[in-house]
């Protein structure tokens, strides 16, 4: 029994040229056109997942005084 991760269809129009010189960069890097898009497709949801993070993270250290200017002895507190 396959448990492996669920794939989907989707149809895109590109143009032919384009999709020519995709498969052909594709073969150089052994690979194929398929793997190549759904790598991306996956890396920029996760990128726009890590973005969201960030910005909450951001939010909940808003309340700190970023740029204060420390005193010498603020800095040579232990």
């Amino acid at each position: 029994m396959y448990t492996g991760p669920m794939l989907k269809n989707i149809t895109f129009s590109v143009d032919d040229k384009d999709i020519a010189a995709a498969r052909e960069a594709a073969e150089l890097e052994n690979t194929t056109l398929n793997e190549l898009v759904r790598d991306w497709i996956s890396e920029y949801a996760r990128s726009r997942e890590r973005s969201s993070h960030l910005e909450k993270a951001f939010e909940a250290l808003s309340h700190l005084r970023a740029g204060r200017k420390f005193t010498r002895e603020e800095m040579n507190e232990r």
